[in-house]
């Protein structure tokens, strides 16, 4: 079978719960092979993930604390897309909230998706970023911004500081790009 007959046929959509940021079906398809099958699908909004960068090599990282994950992690800057906004521009609106830089110049580095299960699409950007506020824009965003050291986000990384996929991925493919040394 060739990769364009490899098609999945969705007969019925069965929405277990939907709202504006997440939704859980558990749809009937039928396979390429011709077998019918039940597959679980996680929607959700698409989001981006940006590296930011100081004019002196320096990498800003936010600390997070997602209930599901009942700890605290350092992480890039993101946020989900606004209905009608383009993912750069999110990446812009999401850096400036979140710890009060502003972004001089950014660079798309590639969008992935987060599982096999899951609609949603990541893109990655990196950012070259310079102080413009002292204090987040969104109170109820991020509140602890840092700014680390190429060999410090290794030391993070490598002690479990930094856990988030999308963190790492972006960081890992501004380094594949030459943009971060």
């Amino acid at each position: 079978m060739s990769r364009k007959d490899y098609k999945w046929k969705q007969l019925e959509e069965r929405v277990i719960f939907r709202n504006r940021f997440i939704g859980l079906r558990n749809d009937l398809v039928l396979r390429p092979d011709g077998q019918q099958v039940e597959y679980v699908v996680i929607e959700g909004r698409d989001f981006v993930t940006i590296i930011c960068q100081t004019a002196d090599g320096k990498i800003i990282l936010v600390d997070a604390y997602p209930y599901p994950w009942q700890l605290k992690t350092k992480t890039t800057v993101g946020g989900m897309i606004d209905e009608g906004e383009k993912p750069e521009e999110a990446a812009i609106r999401e850096t400036e909230e979140e710890t009060g830089y502003k972004v001089e110049s950014i660079t798309f580095l590639g969008k992935t998706r987060i599982s096999f299960l899951n609609t949603v699409w990541n893109y990655l950007y990196f950012a070259k970023v310079e102080k413009k506020n002292s204090k987040p824009i969104d109170p109820n965003e991020i509140i602890s911004v840092y700014e680390f050291s190429i060999e410090e986000i290794h030391k993070l990384i490598n002690n479990g500081d930094i856990i988030h996929s999308s963190t790492i991925n972006a960081f890992l493919l501004a380094k594949f790009y030459n943009l971060i040394k």
